[in-house]
């Protein structure tokens, strides 16, 4: 069954999968919605996008990810694959109240067995 803790030892698992989390370089995503902090957690070839909600209401953001153009973002704790990043547009997210999201950016060949 779900509990808190059981959703916080499979957090904490999947952080551990991570080395980006603990030893990664910090950059900053813009974002206009002042209520969203997104952040890129990388080390070595690994990159983690990490996005918050930091309001209580769920809301809709876009991001600027043309530096990441041609990744998958993955979600870390359901392995769940998303759209492609593309260069010419922002890529566009919905998030209930103080929420996040994880996500590892894979290239097409990494990504193809989330299909």
């Amino acid at each position: 069954g779900y509990s808190f803790l059981s959703w916080n030892k499979k957090i904490i698992k999947v952080r551990k999968k991570s080395h980006a989390f603990g030893r990664g370089g910090f950059r900053l995503i813009p974002c206009e919605n002042e209520k969203i902090l997104a952040f890129i957690r990388e080390y070595n070839d690994e990159k983690v996008l990490c996005i918050f909600n930091l309001s209580r209401k769920p809301t809709y953001f876009h991001l600027d990810l043309k530096d990441y153009a041609d990744q998958f973002p993955v979600e870390l704790t359901s392995d769940t694959k998303f759209p492609r990043i593309k260069e010419e547009r922002p890529y566009f997210f919905t998030l209930t109240g103080h929420r996040f999201m994880w996500f590892k950016l894979l290239n097409r060949e990494e990504a193809m067995k989330f299909d």
